[in-house]
């Protein structure tokens, strides 16, 4: 397995662990790929998100695009300095076409990076909610 891979299978694991569902990963379009396509809802099991202060709070009925990001090190950047603009309209893009497709509608969505940096034998990670505008 690659370290991509690694990094992408550990960030589920992330998510998973902090009350995400995830519906999809590596959901591909023609133009551009989505990472992590998960979702998180106020239920019976006190499912919580990670809000813009990276606090565990309620969540409700929220879809949520993720964008992964794995270093090695910062020789070359941030993690999250390689989330461009024109990155973000790929990630948009591929979202419509995902809710489309789903026919999804009235629900709100997010698009979060998540970075994560291998150091020390094992993963610091963060996440950055909110990260971008999208629809």
């Amino acid at each position: 397995m690659r370290f991509g891979q690694k990094a992408e299978e550990a960030a589920a694991i992330f998510l998973e662990g902090r009350g995400y569902k995830i519906l999809e990963r590596n959901y591909r379009t023609r133009l551009a790929e989505i990472d992590i396509i998960a979702s998180c809802s106020d239920n019976l099991n006190s499912t919580f998100c990670i809000d813009a202060l990276n606090q565990n709070t309620p969540c409700r009925d929220t879809l949520v695009f993720i964008e992964v990001k794995a270093r090695n090190s910062t020789r070359y950047g941030l993690p999250s300095e390689a989330v461009s603009v024109s990155k973000q309209k790929k990630i948009i893009s591929a979202a419509l076409h995902y809710l489309r497709e789903h026919k999804i509608a009235d629900t709100r969505i997010r698009f979060d990076v998540m970075t994560m940096l291998f150091q020390n034998g094992h993963y610091q990670i963060k996440i950055i909610p909110n990260a971008f505008d999208g629809v």
